[in-house]
């Protein structure tokens, strides 16, 4: 996974593709910095939580772990985790 990897699947996320059109086939972007170094918090948080199908563990009945899943037992996503960062660049899907 690389940083551009990441700032694609934001783009799609929140239908911003940060050109005058919003075209995502269009190259010319124009990232605001705060965005860049959101990028970045979700690249890091990508790398230590990887998504996989346990989403807890139990060690002899006496320990249990659901760290990293939300109440019903999902994985949390890094677009959970980083929704109220991400608002601000959401886009309607209409426009």
């Amino acid at each position: 996974m690389t940083r551009k990897t990441v700032i694609s699947d934001i783009e799609a996320h929140c239908n911003n593709y940060f050109n005058r059109n919003n075209d995502k086939s269009d190259p010319e972007r124009n990232y605001p910095p705060e965005f860049l170094k959101l990028a970045k918090s979700i690249l890091q948080f990508r790398k230590e939580n990887k998504v996989s199908a346990v989403i807890s563990e139990s060690v002899t009945g006496f320990y249990q772990s659901t760290k990293g899943t939300a109440a019903s037992g999902n994985p949390v996503t890094w677009q959970h985790v980083f929704s109220g960062e991400l608002s601000p660049y959401k886009r309607l899907k209409s426009i």
